[in-house]
């Protein structure tokens, strides 16, 4: 995922789904889906229909980096060949790892592993996703995501980025989430619309559009 968040994704770093009003009964579902265990709170989880969405590590950035295998091991999942997911290169993953080495108090505000359940019980890596950092002074964060190509068009980054906009807003500071995308990058703006998101205008990066939801009872 590109550091500044498509199925390719929402630019992720340096390019992130836009409402200010939450969709009637939205994040009603969601508090009863999205629940995060707190008895994990070294590696966060949030489950969701079909997925479990793994908050990632500095370690897991090594790993990503370096060691697939690794990897599996740290989220528990079977990592496939094709991995990583589009707009995911060497530069994205080293501020991704960077960032979570700089900052380990702040697990949740980087990446996220999103994992489908096979029929066999076994997790399989579908994407990833997650926010650029904490919530700035205003109480905004900026998201990202991204599905392998297998495994697109089939609801997966709206679910994951529900999922993540959910734990996002359970924190009382968080007043917004932004996303950059590409402006040609129809499934990206489709997830984004899907998720609530409404189209600001002209993104800060170069290129992009930039999409903003509300927290739940926000007003214009």
């Amino acid at each position: 995922m590109r550091r500044s968040g498509s199925t390719a994704g929402s630019c992720y770093g340096s390019c992130a789904d836009g409402a200010r009003n939450v969709p009637s009964g939205f994040f009603r579902s969601a508090s009863a889906v999205y629940a995060l265990p707190m008895s994990d709170l070294r590696q966060p989880r949030l489950t969701t229909e079909r997925l479990v969405l793994v908050a990632g590590d500095g370690e897991c950035g090594r790993a990503e980096l370096v060691d697939r295998k690794r990897l599996a091991d740290l989220i528990g999942a079977r990592v496939p060949p094709e991995w990583p997911p589009p707009l995911n290169d060497e530069a994205s993953m080293t501020w991704f790892t960077e960032h979570a080495e700089a900052n380990p108090d702040a697990i949740g505000w980087g990446m996220w592993y999103f994992l489908r359940r096979d029929s066999d019980g076994e997790l399989v890596a579908v994407g990833n996703g997650g926010f650029k950092g904490r919530p700035d002074p205003d109480g905004s964060v900026e998201i990202g995501y991204s599905v392998l190509e297998a495994h697109q068009r089939q609801g997966y980054a709206s679910e994951a980025v529900r999922a993540l906009v959910g734990w996002a807003f359970g924190h009382s500071q968080v007043k917004r989430v932004l996303a950059h995308t590409l402006p040609d990058s129809q499934r990206s703006i489709r997830v984004l619309e899907k998720c609530g998101f409404v189209l600001l205008g002209v993104g800060a990066e170069e290129g992009t559009v930039l999409f903003e939801l509300g927290a739940p009872g926000s007003v214009e």
